[in-house]
């Protein structure tokens, strides 16, 4: 991994680390490298009589080595991390040979390497396959997957009790005493490995808690989702237990049941895209305290084939000093392995390293051939898309601008067509201030790109979209 600034903040445990890690590069002393740059180390000043060793070792270039003598638990820590701040800004490193010591660890991992590629190997051909101890352990397995899908199955009818509880009782009838008696049964629902359903209807008693002058659209919706979710768990859940080690990778089924995907798990279901290039469209933040979290949401744009992705980023209160809060990022992202999620329209994205680089007319150029110039037909799929209650009810796309134009009650674009789209405030930001749209729009409209997130209104049926960004010419404009 190359050791540049932007990766070597995606590398820090958390804003405090990355801070410290700055301010200790001038405490750094006897600066060495190999010849090679794989190894990097040095020793920083810290609060002991004695100064800290701290290396990097990236003699596996995909999993960087961090070791230091200081008592901290945080890897990288910020000693670490100040050794490769100084490298990225260019200081002076002698050149000398790998430590002895480090040398003997390298020698115990490439051993270990070794044996594990020899395992994996024979494992390929079969030499184990017929082991009776590998048979008892695949049944065993096998058997063990089987029983957590029976518990979730029960959690699952459980939770469709409760939510006949719930429609029963009404939910304007629904006071301070029954809502207590509903968090216990909720919190029931932790037993049966069906995280995803608890926090929807976590989500329903904060939006019933939050209703004002009787406006239950947001608890009328949840309920909705809430019926589907638990009707589709049923249903995958139940043709899983024939086959319990087949996943389902192209709707959010799992995620939405509880379940958190691993990177080598999307790898081999083949859920990634090599050397991909990032455009970080918008991006913001945001607390939860519903579920005691703070959340990070960033939209982006992949140029190669144009797609259009949101990262999310999840710091617990009880973590949140442990996990780094992720910022706007004003550069294209280029990595070599791009983990995309299962998900509808606009899947969620993860990679583990990469580098930054400047955004080029020609990536503008790129962007604007991607956007949408029919208005008509946009909406339409947007539709078709939200109708599913399971899928994002607030979807994002790139839409051509041709003319814009505001009336006594909203702002709207306009295609070359002639078809409309209306521009308004999203309650899914929250209670942000609007700024007047039309102040945003550059002087020269015909051909600008404008991202936008699309809410779709329960009663009324109306489609509305929120500014995200424009796209220009020359420049990209965050609105939030």
């Amino acid at each position: 991994m190359e050791l540049t600034p932007y990766n070597i903040n995606s590398l820090a445990p958390n804003a405090d680390a990355m801070k410290n890690g700055r301010a200790l590069t001038g405490k750094l002393d006897k600066l060495q490298r190999t010849d090679d740059h794989t190894l990097i180390f040095g020793q920083c000043a810290g609060s002991g009589k004695q100064p800290y060793q701290c290396s990097v070792d990236q003699l596996n270039t995909d999993k960087p080595i961090f070791r230091c003598s200081c008592p901290s638990r945080q890897t990288p820590c910020k000693h670490v991390l100040a050794l490769m701040y100084a490298y990225a800004e260019g200081r002076s490193f002698d050149v000398m040979p790998v430590p002895e010591e480090i040398a003997l660890k390298r020698e115990k991992l490439l051993q270990q390497a070794k044996n594990k590629a020899a395992k994996e190997e024979q494992k390929a051909q079969g030499e184990t396959s017929a082991s009776p101890d590998n048979r008892n352990t695949t049944r065993s397995h096998s058997a063990a997957k089987k029983k957590k899908i029976l518990t979730q199955l029960t959690g699952v009818e459980q939770a469709g009790k409760l939510l006949h509880t719930i429609v029963q009782t009404g939910l304007s009838a629904i006071d301070i005493q029954a809502e207590k008696g509903l968090k216990i049964q909720i919190k029931e629902l932790g037993n049966y490995y069906i995280s995803g359903i608890q926090n929807a209807f976590t989500d329903l008693l904060e939006m019933l808690h939050n209703v004002h002058n009787a406006q239950y659209t947001q608890p009328i919706l949840q309920l909705g989702y809430l019926h589907a979710l638990l009707q589709k768990s049923h249903s995958y859940l139940t043709d899983k237990l024939n086959h319990p080690d087949v996943a389902e990778v192209t709707s959010p089924i799992e995620e939405q049941i509880g379940y958190a995907w691993k990177l080598d798990e999307l790898y081999r279901y083949n859920r990634w895209q090599p050397d991909a290039e990032l455009l970080q469209l918008a991006f913001y933040s945001y607390d939860n305290p519903n579920r005691r979290e703070w959340v990070d949401e960033g939209y982006w744009i992949e140029l190669h084939t144009g797609r259009l992705f949101k990262t999310r980023n999840y710091r617990p209160y009880r973590a949140a000093e442990h996990i780094k809060a992720e910022d706007s990022f004003p550069y294209i992202l280029q990595t070599e392995r791009l983990y995309i999620y299962p998900g509808d329209i606009n899947p969620r994205i993860r990679w583990e390293s990469g580098k930054e680089r400047d955004v080029t007319i020609a990536d503008i150029n790129a962007i604007k051939q991607y956007a949408h110039t029919d208005y008509a037909e946009l909406v339409k799929q947007i539709k078709n898309t939200i109708k599913n209650p399971l899928n994002d009810k607030h979807p994002i796309a790139l839409v051509t601008l041709h003319k814009a134009f505001k009336s006594d009650y909203a702002v709207f674009v306009e295609d070359n067509e002639g078809h409309l789209l209306t521009l308004s405030d999203i309650s899914y930001f929250g209670d942000d201030v609007l700024i007047p749209l039309e102040t945003w729009f550059p002087s020269q409209l015909d051909g600008t790109v404008m991202a936008v997130m699309f809410d779709c209104d329960l009663y009324t049926g109306i489609l509305t979209a929120r500014p995200l960004a424009w796209i220009t010419n020359r420049v990209i404009t965050f609105l939030y």
